[in-house]
């Protein structure tokens, strides 16, 4: 896999940054656009195209050489220590070998911009609270970015351009200006490696792109450091806190935050930020709806749990439809106390520790299963609607 040296076009009013990728004799171009107004950000190196392609170079046993600088600390630790992390992760990876035509050491400049990615959920609004509402100056947030990179499915870039616009109503807001990022990444792995699994090195791969004026770009954390590990995983967050430092420069550090929280204490956290009330978002449904979250999908429901045991669900009623959340409540709480995995089972903590007490009806069908529930169910409606029958009849019989 041969990477050429970077390019910076202009069209429209978005500087595109963008390399040619030759591969088994094809050639495609990568590229990344921003708007204008944030060109003195975007490096002059190949370290995003290195981080953005290693996986899929790796998965087809491709070397790699890059025809331009590139940060001397990366390349040495994408050549060593963090192939072997990766084919861990995923073990299907082979490894390869990188070289670059020129090895820069650029510890002279670091940028002075704090970035983080926004996507509206838990984990955004936790990295906001800690670095931005927060008193606390250290590594104060000064830019917020949204990418597409993959995370939009389907729905592409039409989704990706909706998502956005709706983000960037609620960032004039909070306050924090929104740096939209397109890039065709998503085409360049196939479908076996899905977003989830390489998640951390797409999005990684901005933060490189803009190192030139962000000198730090946090990277919130899924999972508390008690669950972190290097196995083989479907979710490459587990891994961040130790993959991250790995793909740093000396121009920007990346960093993995509130790995020392748990979710449940995250969600916590954010039911402090009054931005949130309103703006919450962590809607897996697509469908057209009046409130930001549907209350139903599976998100929504680990969500408002989480803030009903904390006693501060009733902050975030005008966001989420909270009539669907109490139709699907019992049942979600009798399949949450079967689940052993780590979110789960940190509601459960979280649920034992306030005395929170579970409806009858969930703690019966989590011990008699969800199908003996429903028939259970059924045959005391027909009992009831028969009793009510009967006790009709006599009373008629009686005025006979």
């Amino acid at each position: 896999m041969i990477i050429s040296q970077p390019r910076k076009t202009k069209k429209n009013g978005l500087i595109f940054y963008s390399v040619t990728v030759e591969d088994n004799s094809q050639k495609k171009d990568l590229w990344y656009s921003v708007d204008e107004c944030y060109e003195e950000l975007l490096t002059d190196f190949l370290d995003p195209f290195l981080v953005a392609l290693i996986i899929p170079a790796m998965s087809e046993g491709e070397n790699i050489h890059l025809k331009g600088r590139v940060s001397k600390k990366l390349l040495f630790n994408s050549s060593h220590p963090l192939q072997e992390l990766l084919k861990v992760l995923i073990p299907s990876l082979k490894s390869i070998e990188i070289k670059a035509d020129e090895e820069i050491i650029s510890s002279k400049y670091k940028g002075s911009g704090v970035a983080t990615g926004f996507s509206g959920g838990i984990d955004s609004f936790s990295v906001l609270a800690d670095h931005y509402y927060s008193k606390n100056d250290h590594c104060k947030l000064t830019h917020l970015l949204f990418n597409n990179v993959g995370s939009h499915g389907k729905g592409g870039e039409r989704l990706f351009n909706s998502r956005y616009k709706k983000l960037e109503n609620i960032t004039k807001i909070i306050g924090l200006p929104l740096v939209k990022i397109n890039s065709n990444l998503d085409s360049f792995y196939k479908d076996s490696l899905y977003f989830k699994q390489t998640h951390t090195f797409r999005n990684a791969s901005v933060g490189l792109l803009l190192q030139k004026g962000i000198g730090d770009f946090m990277y919130a954390s899924a999972y508390h450091f008690k669950d972190c590990s290097v196995e083989k995983s479907n979710d490459t967050s587990k891994t961040d806190p130790i993959t991250l430092p790995l793909i740093s420069t000396d121009e920007i550090n990346l960093i993995s935050v509130g790995n020392e929280y748990t979710r449940a204490e995250k969600t916590k956290i954010v039911s402090s930020v009054v931005d949130s009330y309103a703006f919450l978002d962590v809607c897996v449904s697509n469908r057209k709806r009046e409130f930001v979250n549907c209350g139903k999908c599976s998100k929504c429901l680990r969500t408002l749990v989480t803030l009903e045991i904390h006693g501060v669900i009733d902050h975030y009623s005008k966001a989420f439809d909270m009539r669907a959340y109490k139709n699907n409540r019992t049942k979600y709480l009798m399949l949450l106390l079967g689940k052993r995995d780590p979110l789960s089972s940190e509601i459960l903590e979280l649920a034992n520790k306030k005395g929170f007490k579970f409806p009858i009806l969930s703690s019966i069908g989590y011990y008699i299963g969800i199908s003996h529930l429903h028939s259970m169910i059924k045959l005391l409606r027909k009992y009831y609607k028969e009793k009510k029958r009967a006790k009709n009849t006599n009373l008629s019989n009686s005025f006979e």
